[in-house]
């Protein structure tokens, strides 16, 4: 295999995480696009809750599924494949459990923020924003 056949085949598998990863960004990039137009407290309240989401969501269940990737190809590097669903289903259950407590805090996050100096509008705003995003969490699990 030549080098440009190795680099069409990497650019072939790489370009539907690719594409995920865009249209990921792209959800949070048009929320605060139409809340601009509406005011700015709804800006800096959806702006925080992005960042907490941001923080305390993605960032672990995004680290968390990429053990996934190296149990999986572990275990389909030596041709049992069983183990790669075991290893999937497996993480699920991990994800959704770390998740569970987050899911609690933020129904006081705005308690927290508040209590860390920030204004309670927008932390009210910031709260209301992360809780009606939960049921999409588990699109990540």
């Amino acid at each position: 295999m030549t080098w440009l056949e190795s680099l069409w085949l990497v650019t072939k598998r790489a370009t539907p995480m690719i594409a995920t990863m865009i249209l990921f960004q792209m959800v949070q990039l048009l929320n605060i696009f139409f809340v601009a137009r509406k005011s700015s407290d709804l800006l800096a309240g959806v702006g925080l809750g992005n960042m907490l989401l941001n923080v305390m969501v993605f960032a672990i269940t995004m680290g968390l599924n990429g053990t996934l990737e190296s149990f999986v190809a572990w275990s389909l590097g030596s041709g049992n494949k069983r183990m790669c669903g075991v290893h999937m289903n497996r993480a699920r259950v991990v994800v959704s459990l770390v998740l569970i407590p987050v899911i609690f805090l933020f129904f006081w996050i705005d308690e927290i923020l508040i209590g860390l100096s920030q204004d309670a509008e927008i932390s009210r705003i910031a709260r209301n924003y992360c809780v009606w995003t939960i049921p999409g969490w588990f699109c990540l699990v």
